[in-house]
């Protein structure tokens, strides 16, 4: 804002005194409210295309969001007045004039996980099976490692390693943020004893008071929208979407990376440099860290469906 002191003018109500202003050259100005009016609706004639261009894809959410929501929302609920113009918004800032913007938060566990599938078709997976293999994922080495907790639970193989390594990782995970209980992110230079810093110690596991920590790849349990992968698949779409569709009798919210394969099915060895490669968007796109909250309109847009917006109670 160029002039913050016009943020001090108040609304402008009806048989409100006139707000007045006198510029540096002398001249009396006065303050008139504008609505700014922009088109949010096609015709009724109009082409699919046409009704899509015709229309604020987000209900004016951006400038919502960009005033401090001095600006108000332009989207309506369906009606039968409507219907035939009406269009569905996707968009990461879509609002609605009945409910706060990003107001509906998804908690990310094994229900909300499969109900992408079952209610609107979509494979989203947490991964898991990631390995760890060079030494700058080291904990001692890498400034970012993940840990998987296991609460008031006593490890069972725990890593033999030096007083400072013990001491720089208890302090560094007993004094971490992450509000996520299952999985410690843990962002921090440790000093550990040299001694410890190598590929064998990859994936160590130590006690921090009553919880048992294990050191595990950064992308373990991160949630991604596996859809876009399935038919670019190189071994198939089934081997992606048998996941959801209970094979195995598995739970249908995560996936195992098949670093070594799979024989007796001729699932073929997955170096970890084929995840590296193919991870991220279009294909896998991520969406959270399983444990983790996120609002509806932060999902991948892909996942912003009719039906996924009803489970979750997201739509207007």
């Amino acid at each position: 804002n160029l002039y913050p002191i016009c943020d001090t003018i108040a609304s402008s109500e009806e048989y409100s005194s006139p707000v007045f202003a006198k510029t540096p050259e002398g001249k009396w100005l006065q303050w008139s409210p504008i609505i700014k009016l922009e088109s949010n609706g096609p015709s009724m004639n109009a082409s699919p295309g046409d009704k899509a261009s015709n229309t604020l894809i987000d209900g004016g959410g951006e400038g919502f969001l960009q005033t401090g929501e001095k600006l108000k929302c332009a989207n309506v609920a369906r009606s039968f007045e409507n219907e035939d113009t009406c269009i569905y918004s996707t968009s990461s800032t879509a609002c609605s004039p009945t409910r706060e913007l990003g107001e509906v938060i998804i908690d990310l566990n094994e229900t909300s996980i499969t109900a992408f599938y079952e209610f609107g078709d979509k494979y989203v997976y947490a991964i898991r099976g990631l390995a760890m293999e060079n030494l700058d994922q080291h904990a001692c080495v890498d400034t970012q490692s993940r840990w998987e907790v296991e609460q008031n639970t006593i490890c069972s193989s725990p890593t033999l390693l030096g007083a400072a390594t013990v001491a720089a990782l208890g302090d560094a995970l007993a004094s971490s943020t992450d509000p996520n209980a299952l999985l410690k992110d843990v962002t921090v230079s440790l000093s550990c004893d040299p001694l410890d810093e190598h590929v064998d110690t990859l994936g160590m596991q130590i006690q921090v008071d009553a919880d048992c920590y294990t050191h595990v790849h950064r992308d373990h349990n991160n949630v991604y929208d596996f859809s876009g992968w399935v038919s670019n698949h190189p071994g198939g779409e089934y081997n992606i979407q048998k996941w959801a569709e209970g094979f195995n009798g598995v739970p249908g919210w995560y996936l195992d990376y098949p670093l070594l394969g799979v024989p007796e099915r001729k699932v073929p060895k997955h170096p970890m440099s084929r995840w590296e490669n193919n991870k991220g968007e279009p294909y896998i796109v991520f969406v959270a860290k399983f444990g983790n909250s996120i609002a509806y309109r932060d999902l991948p847009s892909n996942l912003k469906t009719n039906s996924i917006a009803e489970y979750f109670g997201a739509t207007t």
